[in-house]
């Protein structure tokens, strides 16, 4: 889940009396960590990632099922996985924590030319 979706759902609840004493999942959706890491790869070719799960020998049955719901009937909305790493990458080479040529992009900040990866 995006921090700032976070947030968001933070203030909602605190400035909705109905939500008071209620639990909230704030998640957009279930992603499998290999499939993160190959969203990961798509953006950052040049980075040392993991190509494999410690779980592909004993890979779970299904995966993990929960409802966003409460939170999107109070009107919450949430940034899709692929915006999210895209910016969080974007963020991360802007502010020097990953070099250009392990992104294997030439675009620079305050766009989105790391999305059209995915």
């Amino acid at each position: 889940v995006d921090v700032r979706d976070v947030a968001e759902a933070h203030i909602l609840v605190y400035e909705t009396p109905s939500a008071s004493g209620q639990r909230y999942l704030c998640a957009e959706r279930n992603l499998h960590r290999g499939d993160l890491v190959r969203m990961l790869a798509k953006l950052c070719p040049g980075c040392p990632l993991p190509t494999k799960c410690s779980d592909e020998t004993n890979p779970r049955q299904q995966p993990y099922k929960f409802s966003n719901q409460k939170l999107r009937d109070l009107g919450q909305s949430f940034r899709p996985i692929n915006q999210c790493l895209a910016d969080a990458v974007a963020s991360l080479h802007n502010k020097g924590f990953l070099q250009r040529h392990l992104l294997g992009w030439a675009g620079t900040g305050g766009d989105h030319s790391v999305l059209a990866r995915l």
